[in-house]
């Protein structure tokens, strides 16, 4: 039980802002596996300790006396040293012919340097056939004051794949080609999205100046990769993987999404056909390999749901396949053509697609349950163990612990069957997507677990759901709107109420274990975020003080979670014969009601439309 769970070590600031979350661009490349990087010019310090990550050796040219003196400084305090070379002239670099890999161009100095003929003259040699020469220009002013410069890496080396980049300023985030007019719509809509009204006029300009080609000149900010042998198809590597499960990459279009800024994050591929408008590939892929075993988990996890048929076809992404470049997990899955939930839900109590997901949660809990998996002692001793790891990271006061402690304890004399489910782990609303044919698909399945705990899906959808209705509907404190919607007697905690005594009774759960899975929810939820916290921050995290909340509210969390307990028959044998069936999930008859959310024990059907073949 919650086997990927036990095995993390929940430790705060372990999962901050990583050296590898810099540098996305090297994704691109060819390969990951550098022979030799040059860089031209200082870059800064995330950007020369990935480079050195994925380099046998890293030279940089320095130019003045007091950058050589900064950047040895830095490295001393910063990065291992053995395999990066600093120089102050090209001259003195110690590179042979056909090795080097990569050249960085850092900044306006690095491109003035490699644009002079003395310097393309010595480089050129020594490139690689797959050499690739990188550089970025971030302001309208750097592109006008070196566009000669340009123009002569270009005469020397040939055309180059140019992209558009976000944000305007600090780290990589985004990269599209520029002259692919196709492409732009997509992004706007899918990945560059946000309810203000500043990115929905942002949206609405990008797509005006598309249409009548004037993106290119207008992008603030670009990247620029010259290609020693003119190949402009998508990296290798990615090739190469996709090809050993019988798909062809060749001349398709590739962006790039790598917008987290943690080492955990994953970098984001979507591949489109020349002669269409909507990827039908995305891959994932690792940035440090610590963290393969998520992507694994997803695989492993997706095929599971597909095997066994416990959702729709469409309501997860399909995986293609797996595979590993220079130690780093990568995964390919059918695209999935449609909206980010946030920008088609209502943000209301009533929103067809907010009741839509929860059911599939329901549904994939109903159909998932395994009744003779665990004990309550079993379940009880898990939580335990995620009460020790709490008590050891936060301030959780003697009273606080003794109520978490007495929760455990109640589940642990139960000594009666617990069945486990397949969790997805992550369904907040970010994690949703709707499709043309308004289905619901759930995304990034990194944190499944196959035997997962029952309703901690339920509970964290409707927590991030009810959270967004706030955000929608300008509500700054997110504390006590969660008391009053979840809390307190309201149409969200009746549907709260309603689905936890429906999915218990179907899954076979004891009441005795519907409180305590509550409370650990948040707990479990605090943990991981105590990763992304610094150890004076963790009395601020948002799921610590949610716990705090719950346990400040307990009697308000019985009465809610217990309303509906009373025994009455079984209401999927009540409805199943005469409610109607959409996408293998029952609904009741009449309206469609919030409340209810009867599943079919039949397996889903597949809805049509809504994932790239």
């Amino acid at each position: 039980m919650l086997e990927n769970t036990l095995r993390t070590k929940y430790l705060p600031e372990s999962n901050l802002t990583g050296g590898l979350a810099h540098t996305a661009w090297r994704f691109l490349l060819p390969s990951q596996e550098g022979r030799h990087t040059l860089c031209v010019g200082v870059p800064d310090m995330g950007t020369l300790r990935a480079l050195a990550t994925m380099s046998t050796q890293l030279t940089v040219i320095a130019g003045r006396p007091q950058d050589i003196a900064a950047l040895n400084d830095e490295l001393s305090r910063h990065a291992r040293t053995e395999k990066i070379a600093i120089c102050r002239d090209f001259r003195q670099a110690p590179l042979e012919s056909d090795r080097l890999s990569l050249v960085h161009l850092a900044g306006a100095s690095g491109l003035r340097v490699a644009a002079d003929r003395t310097f393309l003259s010595w480089l050129q040699p020594r490139m690689g056939r797959d050499a690739v020469v990188h550089c970025q220009l971030n302001s309208w002013a750097l592109q006008l004051r070196h566009w000669h410069h340009l123009r002569a890496l270009t005469k020397a080396l040939g055309a180059a794949d140019r992209f558009w980049v976000t944000p305007l300023r600090g780290e990589l985030q985004t990269a599209f080609p520029l002259e692919e007019r196709a492409l732009v719509p997509y992004v706007f809509q899918n990945i560059l999205y946000g309810n203000s009204r500043r990115k929905r006029l942002l949206s609405l300009a990008a797509r005006a100046f598309t249409r009548i080609h004037i993106l290119p000149g207008l992008a603030p900010r670009k990247m620029l990769l010259f290609r020693a042998n003119g190949d402009f198809s998508p990296p290798k590597y990615l090739e190469s993987a996709a090809l050993r499960c019988g798909l062809d990459l060749s001349g398709m279009l590739v962006g790039l999404s790598a917008r987290g800024l943690y080492n955990s994050n994953k970098t984001i591929f979507y591949f489109m056909p020349p002669d269409s408008r909507q990827p039908s590939l995305v891959v994932k892929m690792c940035r440090a390999p610590e963290f393969n075993h998520r992507l694994e988990n997803e695989h492993h996890a997706l095929r599971l749901v597909r095997e066994r048929q416990l959702l729709p076809e469409d309501a997860f992404p399909q995986p293609l396949f797996f595979d590993r470049h220079a130690g780093l997990a990568l995964m390919g899955q059918a695209a999935i053509n449609g909206h980010p939930f946030r920008v088609r839900t209502s943000g209301t109590e009533n929103c067809r697609l907010a009741l839509e997901a929860l059911r599939l949660l329901v549904t994939l809990g109903i159909r998932s349950a395994d009744r003779a998996a665990a004990t309550t002692a079993d379940a009880g001793g898990v939580l335990g163990r995620l009460l020790t790891s709490f008590a050891a990271s936060y301030p959780v006061n003697a009273a606080e612990h003794r109520f978490l402690q007495a929760q455990v304890q109640a589940l642990q004399k139960a000594c009666i069957p617990f069945p486990t489910v397949l969790q997805h782990g992550d369904p907040g609303t970010w994690n949703l997507m709707v499709t043309d044919s308004d289905g619901i698909v759930f995304l990034d399945w990194e944190s499944a677990e196959p035997q997962g705990m029952p309703l901690w899906d339920i509970f964290y959808f409707l927590q991030t759901y009810v959270n967004w209705m706030a955000r929608s509907h300008g509500v700054g404190d997110l504390r006590t709107h969660f008391r009053q919607t979840l809390l307190r007697p309201s149409q969200m905690s009746a549907l709260l109420a309603e689905t936890v005594a429906d999915y218990a009774r179907e899954i076979g759960l004891p009441t005795q274990a519907i409180v305590p899975l509550f409370y650990f929810c948040w707990l479990h939820r605090a943990l991981k975020e105590s990763m992304r916290l610094r150890r004076s921050e963790l009395d601020k995290g948002q799921y610590f003080n949610l716990l705090r909340l719950c346990i400040e509210e307990k009697r308000e969390v019985e009465a809610i979670l217990l309303k509906n307990m009373a025994a009455r028959p079984g209401w999927a044998d009540e409805y199943l014969d005469h409610a109607p069936q959409r996408g293998g999930i029952i609904y009741r008859s009449g309206t469609g009601a919030p409340l209810g959310l009867a599943v079919s024990s039949a397996r889903p059907q597949p809805r049509r439309g809504g994932v790239s073949r």
